[in-house]
């Protein structure tokens, strides 16, 4: 919980001005959950969410398909088609935003 406090006891934990709390890298995100859900069980997946409640797709994701030692080994047919629909996704909207950018450039 203290990743997502700017202060502890009126102590400032952050001395850079414009770190944003609220949002955190999800690389450092990924690095929490792995030590504190999966590794250590200190804390449980629901617990991890509450602190990052944007990140939650992601944690759950990493619940079904990383082990304790971070690579995605658990469940590996459902991670490959898992990864196919993300791919398809991405391939839609990007059409979608070139069209989007086309459409502009002809006005």
């Amino acid at each position: 919980m203290l990743v997502t406090n700017s202060t502890f006891h009126d102590v400032k934990i952050y001395s850079d001005k414009l770190c944003n709390v609220e949002r955190i890298n999800k690389q450092t995100l990924f690095r929490l959950w792995l030590h504190c859900c999966r590794r250590q069980n200190a804390i449980t997946l629901e617990e991890m969410i509450r602190v990052a409640p944007y990140n939650e797709e992601r944690f759950r994701n990493a619940d079904k398909f990383v082990d304790g030692e971070g690579r995605t080994t658990l469940n590996s047919a459902e991670h490959e088609v898992y990864r196919k629909h993300i791919a398809e996704v991405k391939k839609t909207s990007d059409k979608q935003k070139a069209a989007k950018k086309g459409q502009k450039t002809k006005l």
